[in-house]
């Protein structure tokens, strides 16, 4: 298998931590976002990992990771940088946002999928959340699932706990099939690159009736969206609930 990690945002909430370095390098612990996830990638047993860069892209082709540049960075968002690099995905493909932070299990049982489009989600995701923000429902999103795991919703809005099984970390595997279901909605509705989320993109492929499957963690996993949400993913690594993949590599 193969990863990509779409890297080419700002992270502008983050503030002056974005000035001079894109988001995935801001850092956790000594170490920089983006070196935990291809961690945790290659522990999952996936050594071939590309960056899809834009912002101070310098900054990250420095490292020596293999990249490739989204030049539409500031004029796209998280589908629009999935979608400049889609001929990578020639193979089943784990995609992974650039400012979360997760472990080596939720990856393996990804690639252990047989699914066309897996998506992970944490079952334990409101003791996260309830650390993040005052109200957990003012940012979660809906997740329901159906036998077998299948999703049935995703990525509303919600006013009830009861809309949620779980939360999306922003880890999916892809594979060439996914890709063409994105390739036919695309070609018949060229605007919604620029303007669906990934999670309202996932919706709207279920809605048009293709299978996406779940795929279940539980806990040990953080996003770093805010500078308190840096300060919660610190509180989590000296608590022990997040942990650098030791052996793994940079």
């Amino acid at each position: 298998m193969k990863a990509l990690i779409l890297a080419a945002g700002r992270g502008s909430r983050l503030g002056a931590m974005t000035d001079q370095r894109p988001k995935c390098l801001v850092e956790l612990d000594r170490r920089p976002l983006l070196q935990w996830q291809v961690a945790a990638l290659r522990a999952g047993r996936i050594d071939d990992v590309t960056v899809i860069t834009g912002y101070r892209r310098e900054s990250i082709e420095a490292l020596g990771y293999p990249t490739q540049n989204n030049p539409n960075w500031d004029k796209t968002n998280m589908v629009g940088t999935l979608w400049s690099a889609r001929q990578l995905i020639d193979q089943p493909t784990i995609m992974s946002y650039s400012d979360i932070v997760y472990g080596p299990n939720v990856v393996a049982a990804l690639a252990n999928s047989d699914a066309a489009l897996a998506v992970a989600y944490d079952t334990d995701w409101l003791q996260l959340w309830q650390q993040r923000f005052a109200d957990p429902l003012s940012d979660a999103e809906s997740l329901r699932l159906g036998p077998g795991r299948r999703i049935l919703d995703i990525g509303r809005r919600v006013t009830s706990l009861d809309e949620i099984e779980g939360q999306y970390l922003g880890l999916i595997r892809l594979t060439p099939t996914a890709m063409e279901w994105i390739s036919d909605l695309f070609r018949r509705q060229p605007n919604l690159v620029a303007t669906l989320s990934m999670t309202d993109l996932l919706r709207t492929l279920i809605n048009e009736g293709h299978p996406i499957t779940g795929v279940e963690t539980s806990g040990h996993w953080c996003e770093v969206d805010t500078p308190a949400d840096l300060v919660v993913a610190e509180r989590l690594v000296a608590q022990g609930q997040i942990s650098f993949p030791e052996g793994s590599g940079k």
